[in-house]
């Protein structure tokens, strides 16, 4: 009943927060300050648009096809549990949602700001004539630093309470990790980093080898401790910030398909990808193996993200298309 009360209801959870009092004041802040353009944060904000004046420029920031970033949300739900059909349909109806917010309010924005040329794609065919416009995602690149990794250190960065994230390290762990240690990559330390780790994430920490650290913060002497990075994601959308900033510090990296999907970075750039277990053992092992290659590797990456994502480059690029919104 709960779930059929949610299709009837016919908008993402998330838009629930947009109450007409919200919506009226929203409404006023923008008549107090008159701007030339209103810029609007994913799909579930669209609804935001009613409240812009008539004549006002306004753009869209999808960043991801929420369609297919929710729906590979559902299948990880069924493969995690068989029981879960429930917690998927959920999830299948608010991409769903979020989608039907793209056709209604879509054509009205100047501008849709998507991570990748495969979001524009994706979206593109259920939406004709939708102004996609692919704008990579930024990173700041610092100076450089001496790496102070003791060659056998492997590490995760993201937020623990975003399920691909927690289920992918534990895949990791799982699946990956017994044969790396089965194929002489005994020796290797795991580093877990990010806010909010759920409970079988934490138990993670209890190997003399895992170190669970929870919120860091400073990433830059974490990525100056790690020898890889890891990307081992099985559903989500958009492109990964982890593998760009990974790169801009100088740290290759070993991603499932999944978690480099949009990048579009050539074979070998910033490090390897592997998708069934013992593949991406492999890659873990040849990597710790092969320091020369993975240096190699990550300078490709670095000259990447300096070339398509510094944050510098992005401003003025952004700058210039809301210019002509």
């Amino acid at each position: 009943m709960r779930l059929e009360a949610f299709r009837a209801y016919g908008r993402p959870s998330l838009a629930s927060f947009l109450s007409a009092p919200v919506l009226a004041q929203i409404a006023g802040l923008i008549e107090a300050c008159a701007p030339d353009l209103v810029h609007i944060g994913r799909s579930y904000m669209a609804p935001c648009l009613d409240a812009v004046p008539p004549g006002t420029a306004a753009t869209l920031d999808l960043d991801e096809d929420d369609r297919a970033a929710f729906s590979s949300l559902a299948r990880l739900a069924l493969a995690r549990d068989g029981a879960g059909r429930m917690r998927a349909d959920w999830l299948e109806q608010e991409g769903r949602a979020c989608d039907a917010l793209v056709a209604r309010f879509g054509p009205r924005f100047r501008r849709v700001f998507v991570a990748s040329r495969q979001e524009a794609r994706l979206l593109g065919r259920r939406h004709p004539g939708l102004a996609c416009e692919p704008m990579a995602n930024a990173v700041e690149i610092p100076p450089r630093a001496a790496a102070r990794d003791d060659g056998a250190t492997l590490m995760f960065l993201g937020s623990l309470s975003y399920a691909p994230n927690a289920e992918g390290i534990l895949w990791f762990c799982r699946t990956v990790l017994p044969r790396l240690r089965a194929a002489g990559g005994g020796a290797c330390r795991l580093l877990i980093a990010g806010p909010q780790p759920p409970q079988a994430v934490s138990a993670l920490g209890r190997h003399p080898r895992i170190s669970v650290l929870g919120r860091v913060g400073d990433v830059s002497a974490l990525y100056r401790r790690s020898t890889l990075a890891l990307a081992p994601l099985q559903a989500g959308g958009g492109t990964r910030i982890k593998l760009l900033e990974a790169a801009a510090h100088g740290v290759a990296s070993i991603s499932t398909p999944t978690g480099a999907e949009g990048l579009g970075w050539p074979a070998g750039t910033g490090g390897w990808i592997a998708a069934a277990p013992n593949h991406f053992a492999e890659a873990c092992r040849d990597a710790l193996a092969q320091p020369a290659e993975r240096q190699r590797r990550a300078a490709l990456g670095l000259d990447w993200v300096r070339r398509h994502h510094a944050r510098e480059n992005l401003v003025i690029r952004i700058s210039r298309s809301l210019a002509m919104a």
